[in-house]
């Protein structure tokens, strides 16, 4: 196995894969990065129950496949030099040559590594929906959807923290393909994929709690504001609130903002807004405003009460 390739390449590659290594590994096998040179380079690695592989086009000069120690291949390919870096292997050892700089890699058992999880590609209706809860607050958010079969609509349980990943890694990438495995299939599955990149995950047991109902379709009073200064001045007149203390609104021809009590810190600020219905006084979690605010970007806001 021979090959060369830019070290900034082969540092995106590494970094993407290196998320899905494993911190407790049932098995060393677990511990590695697979590297497989055939008509391109791919590299893939597991914990079983996330999965992600990428793939370039290298120069390659012979074909192979072994496993090598992921966390020191990816502290390597963060410290190589701007410059091709070629793979060679030498036996049970990889020869990675950076410039000047070079390192000699054990390899792992590649027979120990387990088959990753295929995945069979579905997907649901015109756009898909995105719901998560800490059982405190709710965010919802619909993004549209090109789908293979419009008539088929499916669900999926997965973890935050693997969707956040995915969606921080891939953020410059205009198209995502996004697959979920029917509920009959053995292997219960969620992927996400770009040209060169991809990541599995297991779906979690269990059923989202319904939370539709939770959702006004129409309000009594209804409060549309920017969402930079509401922003802003949340954040500034959240200085005074001290833990779980609330952040007050009042709505009505302005909105008030209001925190704090009489015996300690105060403070208040009053805000243009385009109001309709009767006026109302609710308070939030500021830190849980804040958050929500931050999320929603640039552009006006719209509150409502039923």
């Amino acid at each position: 196995m021979k090959f060369t390739v830019d070290s900034s390449v082969l540092t995106d590659s590494v970094q993407w894969v290196s998320r899905s290594l494993s911190t407790r590994p049932i098995m060393t096998a677990l511990l590695g990065i697979v590297i497989d040179v055939d008509t391109e380079v791919t590299l893939s690695a597991s914990d079983l129950e996330t999965s992600a592989k990428s793939s370039f086009k290298p120069e390659i000069e012979n074909k192979g496949r072994v496993l090598v120690p992921g966390r020191l291949l990816a502290e390597i390919a963060r410290s190589l030099p701007n410059k091709p870096t070629t793979f060679t292997l030498d036996g049970n050892r990889v020869q990675v040559t950076s410039g000047s700089a070079k390192f000699a890699l054990p390899t792992l058992p590649l027979n120990e590594y387990p088959n990753l999880p295929k995945l069979h590609i579905k997907v649901n209706k015109n756009s898909i929906t995105m719901a998560a809860t800490d059982r405190y607050r709710l965010a919802v958010r619909e993004i549209p959807w090109i789908p293979t079969d419009p008539e088929l609509t499916t669900s999926a349980l997965l973890r935050a923290r693997t969707l956040a990943d995915a969606a921080r890694s891939i953020a410059t990438t205009k198209e995502l393909s996004f697959a979920i495995a029917p509920t009959t299939a053995t292997e219960r599955l969620i992927g996400f994929a770009t040209e060169s990149k991809s990541i599995t995950s297991r779906q979690l047991d269990g059923t989202f709690p319904p939370y539709e109902h939770l959702i006004p379709t129409d309000s009594a009073s209804v409060a549309v504001i920017e969402v930079a200064s509401l922003l802003e001045a949340v954040r500034r007149v959240a200085l005074v609130t001290e833990k779980n203390t609330p952040l007050r609104f009042r709505c009505g021809a302005t909105l008030q903002l209001e925190a704090g009590v009489k015996e300690e810190a105060q403070a208040n600020e009053e805000l243009s807004i385009n109001f309709k219905g009767e006026p109302i006084e609710i308070a939030f979690n500021p830190n849980y405003l804040i958050d929500g605010l931050s999320a929603r970007g640039r552009g006006t806001s719209q509150s409502g009460e039923r």
